[in-house]
C-alpha cells in the first residue's frame, strides 16, 4: 500500500479555450470519486478520440486524495473522510495554491462531486464559474438508509446509527456527526450556476440523494440549479454511457447559458432538454423517490408515476434525435 500520498497534482496546460470575445479562459479542476485517483479526469476531458463525449478542455488540474492507494482495494480506508476535514483540506491546498486567481469550472464525481458542495459552502471562491456535479451525496446516511432497506436491516431499532458507526469503521476518517452537503449547501453563493447529474441506476449513490442536494439548493435560492436524471448509467461511468451524449450536450448547453466556454453545436442540441427538463419542481419529483426515503412535507394524498414515465420517455426521445443529428456534424 502506498503511503503518504496527501499532495499530489497533475497540470495540463495549454492555450486557454474561448468561444467568442465575450468568453473568459476558464481553468478547470477535478475532484475524483473514491477508489479512484486524479485519472479519472481523462475520462471527462476533450481527446483526439472524436466521438468520445468530454465535458472538460484545458487547462485540467487534476490531483489525488489522501486516500488513493495501489493497493487491490485501491483505497486506503485509514484516510478516508468521505468529503469530510482532511479531503476538503487537500481540495483548498489545490485550489488556492493552483488556480484562486483564475476563472474556474469545477467539476466532481460522487465523493469528489461532494467535496466541491463542501468546498463551496466553506470557502466560496469569487472565481469559480459554475460546478458540475456527478452522483454527489447529500449524506452518508442517505447511502446507509438505501443499503438498511435493501438488506431487510431497515426495520431493526438503531439501524441507521449502526450503519452509521459502521461507515466510520471502515473509512476511519469520517465522522458521524461531521460536515454534509445537505447542511453547507445554503452557504454556497447564489447566483453559483450548478448542474447535477445522477442516475437510476446507480448503485452505490441512490439518485434521490442526489435529487435531495438539488432541491435543497434550489430551495435556499439557487435559481442557477439544475439537474438532470439519467434512466441509465452505472456509477461514476455515466459520461461512457449510452446517454453519455445527452450528458454532453446539456453540459454544453449549460455552459452556453451562462458564458463559459462551449462547442456551439453541442449547446445547440442540449439546449432543449436543459430548458425542459432540467429544473424540475418538488412536486415532479415526487415519483423518484422509494417511500422510506420521501421527505414528509412531499407526500401528497395521491401520486402517480406519470412524471417519472413523462420524464424518461422525453430524454429517450432526445437521446435518438442526438443520434440523428448527429451525423451532421460529421
Amino acid at each position: 500500500m502506498r503511503k503518504g500520498i496527501v499532495f499530489f497534482s497533475f497540470i495540463i496546460t495549454s492555450i486557454g479555450i474561448t468561444n467568442g470575445e465575450n468568453t473568459p479562459t476558464i481553468h478547470y479542476l477535478f475532484s475524483h470519486g473514491l477508489a479512484d485517483s486524479h485519472k479519472q479526469a481523462f475520462r471527462y476531458a476533450e481527446s483526439p478520440q472524436k466521438q468520445k463525449p468530454y465535458i472538460i478542455k484545458q487547462p485540467l488540474i487534476t490531483f489525488d486524495y489522501p486516500d488513493v492507494s495501489t493497493s487491490i482495494f485501491r483505497i486506503n480506508r485509514f484516510k478516508t473522510s468521505l468529503a469530510q476535514d482532511n479531503e476538503i483540506a487537500c481540495l483548498a491546498y489545490h485550489y488556492f495554491s493552483q488556480i484562486c486567481h483564475e476563472p474556474s469550472v469545477l467539476v466532481g464525481v460522487s465523493r469528489g462531486a461532494s467535496a466541491l458542495v463542501n468546498f463551496m459552502g466553506l470557502y466560496n471562491p469569487d472565481t469559480v464559474c459554475a460546478l458540475i456535479l456527478e452522483s454527489p451525496f447529500d449524506a452518508i446516511e442517505s447511502i446507509v438508509n438505501r443499503l438498511a432497506h435493501e438488506t431487510k436491516f431497515g426495520c431493526l431499532p438503531g439501524a441507521k446509527k449502526y450503519g452509521l458507526n459502521l461507515i466510520s469503521f471502515i473509512f476511519c476518517q469520517y465522522k458521524p456527526n461531521g460536515m454534509r452537503p445537505i447542511d453547507l449547501a445554503a452557504k454556497v453563493k447564489k447566483d453559483l450556476p450548478i448542474l447535477i447529474i445522477c442516475s437510476l441506476q446507480d448503485s452505490v449513490v441512490p439518485a434521490w440523494s442526489s435529487i435531495n442536494l438539488y432541491t435543497a439548493l434550489r430551495e435556499t435560492g439557487h435559481h442557477n440549479t439544475y439537474l438532470l436524471i439519467l434512466p441509465e448509467g452505472k456509477h461514476a461511468k455515466l459520461i461512457n454511457h449510452r446517454f453519455g451524449y445527452l450528458y454532453q450536450q446539456i453540459t454544453h448547453a449549460f455552459y452556453c447559458k451562462h458564458g463559459l466556454p462551449h462547442d456551439a453545436f453541442l449547446a445547440e442540441l442540449g439546449t432543449p432538454l436543459l430548458s425542459k427538463l432540467c429544473q424540475p419542481d418538488n412536486h415532479s419529483l415526487y415519483p423518484f423517490y422509494p417511500e422510506y426515503a420521501l421527505p414528509k412535507q412531499w407526500r401528497p394524498q395521491s401520486a402517480t408515476l406519470m412524471g417519472k414515465n413523462e420524464h424518461l420517455k422525453k430524454v429517450k426521445e432526445c437521446y435518438q434525435n442526438r443520434r440523428k443529428n448527429s451525423s451532421k456534424k460529421a
